[in-house]
C-alpha cells in the first residue's frame, strides 16, 4: 500500500536530504515558521539600516560641532 500522494502548494523550496534508510525526503518546516523567519530577518534589516543611518547622523553632527567650534564657538543651523 502506498502513501497518499499529497500536493506541495507552498513556494518555499523545501531541501530534500536522505533519512536514514537512504530514501530521499523532504524537510518541512510549518509555513507559520517559516513566514515568521521571513518577517523577522526583514524587521532585522530595517532595524539595522535605521542605526546605520543614526550612526551616520551623529558622526555628521560630531563633524559640523567640531568644525563650529574652532569658528568661535557660533551654532551654525544651515
Amino acid at each position: 500500500m502506498t502513501a497518499p500522494r499529497v500536493v506541495d502548494l507552498d513556494p518555499i523550496p523545501t531541501p530534500i536530504v536522505p533519512n536514514n534508510h537512504g530514501e530521499m525526503i523532504a524537510l518541512k518546516m510549518p509555513v507559520q515558521k517559516l513566514v515568521l523567519i521571513r518577517v523577522m530577518t526583514n524587521n532585522l534589516s530595517i532595524i539595522i539600516l535605521m542605526l546605520m543611518r543614526m550612526l551616520k547622523l551623529m558622526i555628521l553632527q560630531k563633524k559640523d560641532m567640531s568644525r563650529s567650534s574652532r569658528h568661535g564657538g557660533a551654532i551654525r543651523w544651515f
